[in-house]
Protein backbone atom coordinates (compact mmCIF):
# COMPACT_ATOMS: atom_id res chain seq x y z
CA UNK A 1 0.00 0.00 0.00
CA UNK A 2 3.14 2.35 0.65
CA UNK A 3 4.56 1.63 -2.33
CA UNK A 4 1.40 2.35 -4.44
CA UNK A 5 1.02 5.84 -2.81
CA UNK A 6 4.91 6.65 -4.03
CA UNK A 7 3.62 5.27 -7.59
CA UNK A 8 0.37 7.81 -6.96
CA UNK A 9 2.90 11.04 -5.86
CA UNK A 10 5.32 10.22 -9.06
CA UNK A 11 2.33 9.90 -11.57
CA UNK A 12 0.78 13.03 -10.19
CA UNK A 13 4.15 14.86 -10.59
CA UNK A 14 4.36 13.76 -14.01
CA UNK A 15 0.90 14.67 -15.40
CA UNK A 16 1.37 18.00 -13.57
CA UNK A 17 4.61 18.46 -15.63
CA UNK A 18 3.00 17.21 -18.74
CA UNK A 19 0.21 19.62 -18.14
CA UNK A 20 2.43 22.34 -17.28
CA UNK A 21 4.56 22.34 -20.73
CA UNK A 22 1.53 21.17 -23.21
CA UNK A 23 -0.82 23.86 -22.14
CA UNK A 24 1.45 26.40 -23.28
CA UNK A 25 0.64 26.42 -27.15
CA UNK A 26 -3.33 26.04 -26.32
CA UNK A 27 -3.83 29.21 -26.93
CA UNK A 28 -2.89 28.67 -30.80
CA UNK A 29 -6.04 27.66 -32.59
CA UNK A 30 -3.51 25.62 -35.54
CA UNK A 31 0.38 24.82 -34.82
CA UNK A 32 0.20 22.41 -37.87
CA UNK A 33 -1.72 22.36 -40.67
CA UNK A 34 -1.39 18.59 -41.05
CA UNK A 35 -3.87 18.54 -38.13
CA UNK A 36 -6.78 20.25 -39.38
CA UNK A 37 -6.71 18.01 -42.46
CA UNK A 38 -7.07 15.18 -40.30
CA UNK A 39 -9.72 16.70 -38.75
CA UNK A 40 -11.52 17.71 -41.40
CA UNK A 41 -11.15 14.34 -43.81
CA UNK A 42 -11.72 12.67 -40.02
CA UNK A 43 -16.06 13.43 -40.41
CA UNK A 44 -16.17 11.68 -43.68
CA UNK A 45 -16.66 8.98 -40.63
CA UNK A 46 -19.69 11.01 -39.38
CA UNK A 47 -21.48 10.94 -42.95
CA UNK A 48 -21.16 7.74 -43.23
CA UNK A 49 -18.55 7.63 -46.17
CA UNK A 50 -14.91 6.16 -45.76
CA UNK A 51 -11.92 8.18 -45.91
CA UNK A 52 -10.82 8.57 -49.88
CA UNK A 53 -14.05 8.07 -50.88
CA UNK A 54 -15.44 11.77 -51.37
CA UNK A 55 -12.39 13.71 -49.25
CA UNK A 56 -9.09 13.07 -50.02
CA UNK A 57 -6.42 13.47 -47.16
CA UNK A 58 -2.83 11.13 -47.61
CA UNK A 59 -2.68 9.38 -44.51
CA UNK A 60 -3.54 5.84 -43.56
CA UNK A 61 -7.88 5.70 -42.57
CA UNK A 62 -7.13 4.57 -39.06
CA UNK A 63 -5.71 7.99 -37.99
CA UNK A 64 -9.08 9.54 -39.54
CA UNK A 65 -11.34 7.07 -37.25
CA UNK A 66 -9.11 7.84 -33.79
CA UNK A 67 -9.53 12.21 -35.11
CA UNK A 68 -13.60 11.09 -35.34
CA UNK A 69 -13.70 9.31 -31.99
CA UNK A 70 -11.58 12.40 -30.55
CA UNK A 71 -13.99 14.43 -32.02
CA UNK A 72 -17.08 12.80 -30.76
CA UNK A 73 -15.86 13.18 -27.26
CA UNK A 74 -14.87 16.28 -26.97
CA UNK A 75 -17.74 17.06 -29.16
CA UNK A 76 -15.97 18.88 -31.80
CA UNK A 77 -13.68 21.21 -29.41
CA UNK A 78 -10.50 21.67 -30.40
CA UNK A 79 -9.32 22.49 -27.21
CA UNK A 80 -10.50 19.34 -25.44
CA UNK A 81 -8.73 17.55 -28.70
CA UNK A 82 -5.63 19.01 -27.10
CA UNK A 83 -6.33 17.85 -24.18
CA UNK A 84 -6.72 14.66 -25.49
CA UNK A 85 -3.18 14.46 -27.20
CA UNK A 86 -2.18 15.82 -23.52
CA UNK A 87 -3.69 12.87 -21.70
CA UNK A 88 -1.69 10.82 -24.48
CA UNK A 89 1.44 11.86 -24.10
CA UNK A 90 0.90 11.39 -20.61
CA UNK A 91 0.24 7.59 -20.85
CA UNK A 92 3.19 6.78 -23.00
CA UNK A 93 5.54 8.77 -20.59
CA UNK A 94 3.86 6.44 -17.87
CA UNK A 95 4.08 3.29 -19.65
CA UNK A 96 8.06 3.94 -19.94
CA UNK A 97 7.68 3.57 -16.18
CA UNK A 98 5.65 0.51 -16.20
CA UNK A 99 7.11 -1.32 -19.67
CA UNK A 100 10.82 -0.97 -18.71
CA UNK A 101 11.12 -0.59 -14.93
CA UNK A 102 12.29 -3.21 -12.68
CA UNK A 103 9.53 -4.76 -10.07
CA UNK A 104 11.04 -3.70 -7.24
CA UNK A 105 9.62 0.26 -6.29
CA UNK A 106 12.75 3.30 -7.11
CA UNK A 107 12.00 6.75 -7.69
CA UNK A 108 14.74 6.01 -10.76
CA UNK A 109 11.81 4.22 -12.51
CA UNK A 110 10.53 7.34 -13.13
CA UNK A 111 13.25 9.14 -14.99
CA UNK A 112 12.60 7.66 -18.29
CA UNK A 113 8.89 8.78 -18.24
CA UNK A 114 10.42 12.24 -17.59
CA UNK A 115 12.92 12.26 -20.12
CA UNK A 116 10.73 11.63 -22.64
CA UNK A 117 8.35 14.19 -21.37
CA UNK A 118 11.79 16.60 -21.49
CA UNK A 119 13.13 15.81 -25.04
CA UNK A 120 9.44 16.18 -26.38
CA UNK A 121 8.59 19.33 -24.38
CA UNK A 122 9.39 21.82 -27.48
CA UNK A 123 6.86 23.70 -29.48
CA UNK A 124 8.27 21.19 -32.45
CA UNK A 125 6.47 18.25 -30.43
CA UNK A 126 2.72 19.76 -29.33
CA UNK A 127 0.28 19.44 -31.95
CA UNK A 128 -1.93 16.26 -32.24
CA UNK A 129 0.88 14.19 -34.30
CA UNK A 130 0.42 10.80 -36.23
CA UNK A 131 3.58 9.56 -34.60
CA UNK A 132 1.89 9.62 -30.88
CA UNK A 133 -0.86 7.47 -31.81
CA UNK A 134 1.07 4.77 -33.56
CA UNK A 135 3.12 4.23 -30.53
CA UNK A 136 0.05 3.45 -28.76
CA UNK A 137 -0.19 0.57 -30.55
CA UNK A 138 3.46 -0.53 -30.68
CA UNK A 139 4.01 0.14 -27.04
CA UNK A 140 0.55 -1.98 -26.87
CA UNK A 141 2.33 -4.71 -28.59
CA UNK A 142 5.67 -4.65 -26.22
CA UNK A 143 3.03 -4.81 -23.53
CA UNK A 144 1.93 -8.21 -25.12
CA UNK A 145 5.76 -9.01 -25.73
CA UNK A 146 6.92 -8.73 -22.42
CA UNK A 147 4.21 -9.54 -20.26
CA UNK A 148 1.15 -12.27 -22.40
CA UNK A 149 1.62 -15.93 -22.17
CA UNK A 150 -1.13 -16.49 -24.22
CA UNK A 151 -0.92 -18.94 -27.64
CA UNK A 152 -2.00 -16.07 -29.57
CA UNK A 153 0.89 -14.06 -28.54
CA UNK A 154 1.89 -13.16 -32.07
CA UNK A 155 -1.14 -12.69 -33.34
CA UNK A 156 -1.71 -10.04 -30.97
CA UNK A 157 1.26 -8.30 -31.52
CA UNK A 158 0.88 -8.52 -35.51
CA UNK A 159 -2.51 -7.09 -35.49
CA UNK A 160 -1.51 -4.17 -33.18
CA UNK A 161 1.25 -3.41 -35.53
CA UNK A 162 -0.64 -3.91 -38.19
CA UNK A 163 -2.96 -1.03 -37.14
CA UNK A 164 0.19 0.98 -36.27
CA UNK A 165 0.33 0.58 -39.84
CA UNK A 166 -2.91 1.86 -40.44
CA UNK A 167 -2.28 5.39 -38.34
CA UNK A 168 1.06 5.34 -40.56
CA UNK A 169 3.00 2.99 -42.73
CA UNK A 170 6.31 3.77 -41.65
CA UNK A 171 6.00 1.71 -38.53
CA UNK A 172 6.43 -1.01 -40.93
CA UNK A 173 9.66 -0.91 -39.07
CA UNK A 174 8.57 -2.20 -36.08
CA UNK A 175 7.17 -5.40 -37.66
CA UNK A 176 10.74 -5.90 -39.12
CA UNK A 177 12.08 -5.53 -35.24
CA UNK A 178 9.98 -8.56 -34.52
CA UNK A 179 10.99 -10.17 -37.21
CA UNK A 180 14.67 -9.40 -36.28
CA UNK A 181 14.02 -10.42 -32.28
CA UNK A 182 12.20 -13.68 -33.33
CA UNK A 183 14.95 -14.98 -35.73
CA UNK A 184 18.25 -14.37 -33.21
CA UNK A 185 16.13 -15.78 -29.96
CA UNK A 186 15.95 -18.71 -32.46
CA UNK A 187 13.52 -20.52 -30.56
CA UNK A 188 9.44 -21.32 -32.79
CA UNK A 189 11.13 -19.16 -35.24
CA UNK A 190 8.61 -20.45 -37.81
CA UNK A 191 5.40 -20.91 -35.75
CA UNK A 192 6.15 -17.39 -34.92
CA UNK A 193 6.36 -16.19 -38.14
CA UNK A 194 3.26 -17.54 -39.35
CA UNK A 195 1.48 -16.53 -36.21
CA UNK A 196 2.46 -12.91 -36.46
CA UNK A 197 2.14 -12.69 -40.45
CA UNK A 198 -1.41 -13.97 -39.95
CA UNK A 199 -2.43 -11.28 -37.55
CA UNK A 200 -1.16 -8.54 -39.75
CA UNK A 201 -2.23 -9.80 -42.94
CA UNK A 202 -6.08 -10.33 -41.19
CA UNK A 203 -5.96 -6.67 -40.52
CA UNK A 204 -4.92 -5.08 -43.47
CA UNK A 205 -6.77 -7.59 -45.80
CA UNK A 206 -10.17 -6.79 -43.97
CA UNK A 207 -9.23 -3.06 -44.85
CA UNK A 208 -8.71 -4.01 -48.19
CA UNK A 209 -11.61 -5.65 -48.76
CA UNK A 210 -13.94 -2.91 -47.13
CA UNK A 211 -12.27 -0.47 -49.38
CA UNK A 212 -13.01 -3.15 -52.27
CA UNK A 213 -16.80 -2.93 -51.58
CA UNK A 214 -17.23 0.54 -51.17
CA UNK A 215 -15.18 0.92 -54.57
CA UNK A 216 -12.64 3.27 -53.52
CA UNK A 217 -9.63 0.25 -53.35
CA UNK A 218 -7.60 2.24 -56.34
CA UNK A 219 -7.84 5.56 -54.21
CA UNK A 220 -6.92 3.26 -51.12
CA UNK A 221 -3.52 1.92 -53.03
CA UNK A 222 -2.82 5.92 -53.49
CA UNK A 223 -2.79 7.05 -50.28
CA UNK A 224 -0.93 4.08 -48.63
CA UNK A 225 1.25 2.59 -50.78
CA UNK A 226 2.02 4.99 -54.04
CA UNK A 227 2.21 8.90 -52.74
CA UNK A 228 4.26 7.51 -49.50
CA UNK A 229 6.49 5.67 -52.24
CA UNK A 230 6.92 8.90 -53.91
CA UNK A 231 8.17 10.11 -50.21
CA UNK A 232 11.01 7.67 -49.96
CA UNK A 233 11.94 7.99 -53.55
CA UNK A 234 12.82 11.80 -52.82
CA UNK A 235 16.23 12.47 -52.04
CA UNK A 236 17.29 11.55 -48.34
CA UNK A 237 17.70 14.84 -45.77
CA UNK A 238 18.79 12.09 -42.79
CA UNK A 239 22.23 13.63 -41.98
CA UNK A 240 21.66 16.91 -42.67
CA UNK A 241 17.97 16.99 -40.68
CA UNK A 242 19.65 14.70 -37.91
CA UNK A 243 22.13 17.90 -37.42
CA UNK A 244 19.97 20.44 -37.98
CA UNK A 245 17.88 18.73 -34.53
CA UNK A 246 20.65 18.28 -32.73
CA UNK A 247 21.97 21.93 -32.87
CA UNK A 248 17.96 23.39 -32.39
CA UNK A 249 18.41 20.79 -29.70
CA UNK A 250 21.46 22.89 -28.02
CA UNK A 251 19.74 26.27 -28.69
CA UNK A 252 16.73 25.02 -26.95
CA UNK A 253 18.43 23.48 -24.10
CA UNK A 254 21.98 22.65 -23.15
CA UNK A 255 21.05 20.21 -20.72
CA UNK A 256 18.46 18.51 -22.40
CA UNK A 257 21.32 18.22 -25.63
CA UNK A 258 23.91 16.65 -23.34
CA UNK A 259 21.39 14.23 -21.90
CA UNK A 260 20.51 13.41 -25.62
CA UNK A 261 24.14 12.60 -26.52
CA UNK A 262 25.07 10.73 -23.66
CA UNK A 263 21.74 8.33 -24.21
CA UNK A 264 22.69 8.47 -27.76
CA UNK A 265 26.44 7.05 -26.70
CA UNK A 266 24.80 4.91 -24.22
CA UNK A 267 22.90 3.04 -26.72
CA UNK A 268 25.98 2.78 -29.36
CA UNK A 269 28.10 0.94 -26.75
CA UNK A 270 25.31 -1.41 -26.08
CA UNK A 271 24.32 -2.29 -29.25
CA UNK A 272 28.19 -2.95 -30.41
CA UNK A 273 28.53 -4.92 -27.04
CA UNK A 274 25.48 -7.00 -27.81
CA UNK A 275 27.04 -7.44 -31.46
CA UNK A 276 30.23 -8.12 -30.13
CA UNK A 277 29.42 -10.73 -27.18
CA UNK A 278 26.41 -12.31 -29.11
CA UNK A 279 24.57 -11.49 -25.56
CA UNK A 280 20.80 -11.35 -26.82
CA UNK A 281 19.31 -10.65 -23.11
CA UNK A 282 15.69 -10.05 -24.07
CA UNK A 283 15.64 -6.33 -22.43
CA UNK A 284 18.73 -4.77 -24.40
CA UNK A 285 18.07 -6.71 -27.42
CA UNK A 286 14.23 -5.16 -27.60
CA UNK A 287 15.56 -1.79 -26.95
CA UNK A 288 18.03 -1.41 -29.13
CA UNK A 289 15.82 -3.25 -32.00
CA UNK A 290 13.41 -0.53 -31.14
CA UNK A 291 15.44 2.67 -31.57
CA UNK A 292 16.79 0.78 -35.09
CA UNK A 293 13.12 0.63 -35.84
CA UNK A 294 12.77 4.59 -34.74
CA UNK A 295 15.72 5.50 -36.74
CA UNK A 296 14.95 4.03 -39.85
CA UNK A 297 11.74 5.45 -39.54
CA UNK A 298 13.06 9.21 -39.35
CA UNK A 299 15.38 8.03 -42.45
CA UNK A 300 12.25 6.51 -44.51
CA UNK A 301 10.40 9.37 -44.13
CA UNK A 302 13.15 11.87 -45.44
CA UNK A 303 11.66 15.11 -45.07
CA UNK A 304 13.27 15.86 -42.08
CA UNK A 305 10.56 17.04 -40.01
CA UNK A 306 10.77 16.92 -36.42
CA UNK A 307 7.80 15.22 -35.52
CA UNK A 308 9.38 11.83 -37.39
CA UNK A 309 11.49 11.71 -34.57
CA UNK A 310 9.44 11.08 -31.63
CA UNK A 311 9.07 7.22 -31.96
CA UNK A 312 13.18 7.44 -31.24
CA UNK A 313 12.76 9.90 -28.73
CA UNK A 314 10.29 7.65 -26.95
CA UNK A 315 12.17 4.72 -26.96
CA UNK A 316 15.54 6.56 -26.60
CA UNK A 317 15.10 6.83 -22.56
CA UNK A 318 14.01 3.27 -22.15
CA UNK A 319 17.82 2.95 -22.30
CA UNK A 320 18.30 4.60 -19.45
CA UNK A 321 17.85 1.19 -17.74
CA UNK A 322 20.42 -0.23 -18.75
CA UNK A 323 22.61 2.45 -16.51
CA UNK A 324 23.48 0.49 -13.05
CA UNK A 325 26.35 2.53 -11.68
CA UNK A 326 25.00 5.52 -9.17
CA UNK A 327 27.39 7.84 -10.85
CA UNK A 328 25.93 7.63 -14.01
CA UNK A 329 22.50 8.24 -12.70
CA UNK A 330 23.82 10.88 -10.44
CA UNK A 331 24.69 12.87 -13.63
CA UNK A 332 21.54 12.02 -15.45
CA UNK A 333 19.18 13.45 -12.98
CA UNK A 334 21.44 16.60 -12.28
CA UNK A 335 21.03 17.25 -16.15
CA UNK A 336 17.70 16.60 -16.17
CA UNK A 337 16.43 18.95 -13.32
CA UNK A 338 18.33 21.81 -15.08
CA UNK A 339 16.80 20.57 -18.00
CA UNK A 340 13.28 20.57 -16.61
CA UNK A 341 14.42 24.29 -14.82
CA UNK A 342 15.04 25.74 -17.92
CA UNK A 343 11.47 24.14 -19.96
CA UNK A 344 9.35 25.24 -17.33
CA UNK A 345 10.89 28.73 -17.22
CA UNK A 346 10.09 28.89 -21.36
CA UNK A 347 6.82 27.42 -20.87
CA UNK A 348 4.94 27.77 -17.76
CA UNK A 349 3.95 31.50 -17.12
CA UNK A 350 1.97 30.75 -20.73
CA UNK A 351 0.58 27.05 -19.22
CA UNK A 352 -0.56 28.76 -16.28
CA UNK A 353 -2.49 31.59 -18.27
CA UNK A 354 -4.23 29.54 -20.63
CA UNK A 355 -5.45 27.27 -17.82
CA UNK A 356 -7.15 30.13 -15.93
CA UNK A 357 -8.55 31.52 -19.06
CA UNK A 358 -9.72 27.84 -20.15
CA UNK A 359 -13.03 28.53 -20.59
CA UNK A 360 -12.73 31.77 -23.17
CA UNK A 361 -9.67 30.12 -25.00
CA UNK A 362 -11.04 28.09 -27.51
CA UNK A 363 -13.66 31.10 -28.30
CA UNK A 364 -10.54 33.48 -28.98
CA UNK A 365 -9.70 30.99 -31.98
CA UNK A 366 -9.73 33.56 -35.05
CA UNK A 367 -11.03 30.65 -37.11
CA UNK A 368 -13.42 29.84 -34.87
CA UNK A 369 -14.47 33.56 -34.53
CA UNK A 370 -15.05 33.46 -38.07
CA UNK A 371 -17.52 30.60 -38.03
CA UNK A 372 -19.29 31.77 -35.35
CA UNK A 373 -19.68 35.26 -37.74
CA UNK A 374 -20.43 33.17 -40.45
CA UNK A 375 -22.50 29.77 -39.46
CA UNK A 376 -26.21 31.57 -39.82
CA UNK A 377 -25.30 32.57 -43.15
CA UNK A 378 -24.56 28.51 -43.97
CA UNK A 379 -26.81 25.90 -44.64
CA UNK A 380 -26.76 22.71 -45.94
CA UNK A 381 -27.50 23.38 -49.57
CA UNK A 382 -24.01 25.98 -49.90
CA UNK A 383 -21.35 24.22 -51.49
CA UNK A 384 -17.95 24.95 -50.28
CA UNK A 385 -14.44 25.29 -51.44
CA UNK A 386 -11.39 25.73 -49.55
CA UNK A 387 -7.45 25.49 -50.41
CA UNK A 388 -6.26 27.26 -46.93
CA UNK A 389 -8.43 27.56 -44.36
CA UNK A 390 -9.50 24.21 -44.16
CA UNK A 391 -10.55 24.23 -40.37
CA UNK A 392 -13.58 26.31 -41.18
CA UNK A 393 -14.96 22.86 -42.93
CA UNK A 394 -14.56 21.32 -39.86
CA UNK A 395 -16.55 23.86 -37.71
CA UNK A 396 -19.25 23.86 -39.99
CA UNK A 397 -19.24 20.02 -40.59
CA UNK A 398 -18.82 20.75 -43.96
CA UNK A 399 -16.78 18.69 -46.86
CA UNK A 400 -14.77 20.69 -49.25
CA UNK A 401 -16.58 20.78 -52.63
CA UNK A 402 -12.73 19.85 -54.11
CA UNK A 403 -12.02 15.95 -53.48
CA UNK A 404 -8.50 17.07 -52.23
CA UNK A 405 -8.40 18.12 -48.78
CA UNK A 406 -4.85 19.09 -47.76
CA UNK A 407 -3.76 21.97 -50.08
CA UNK A 408 -0.24 20.58 -50.46
CA UNK A 409 -1.44 17.69 -52.06
CA UNK A 410 -2.30 20.09 -55.44
CA UNK A 411 1.51 19.68 -55.89
CA UNK A 412 1.12 15.74 -56.34
CA UNK A 413 0.96 14.65 -59.80
CA UNK A 414 -0.27 11.42 -58.90
CA UNK A 415 -3.22 12.60 -56.75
Amino acid sequence: MKIKSKYLFFYFAIFIQVILIQFSTHHYETIDWDINAFLVTSLEFGRGNLPYEFQYENKPPLLFLIFFIFSVISQKSLLLIKIINDLIVFLLSISLVRLYSKKNFSPWNFIPGLTFIALTSNVWFHPNYSEYLLLIFVVASNFVYQKSESNFKYIYIGILLALSTLINLGAIVFLISYLLIIYIKKQSVKIKYINLFFGFSFVHLLTGVIYFVFGVFEEYLMSFVVIPYSYTSSDTLFWSSSQVFVQALANYNLFLYSILIILISLIVFKAVSLINNANFDNYTLEIVLQLSASVLFFAIASKGYYHHLIPFLYFLPACLHLLDRAFSKGVIIFLLVFSFIGINEKFVNQSIDNIKSIQTLEENYPTKKAYNQIKNQIDNSDIIFSTENILLLYYLDSPNSSYIVHPSLYNYSEV
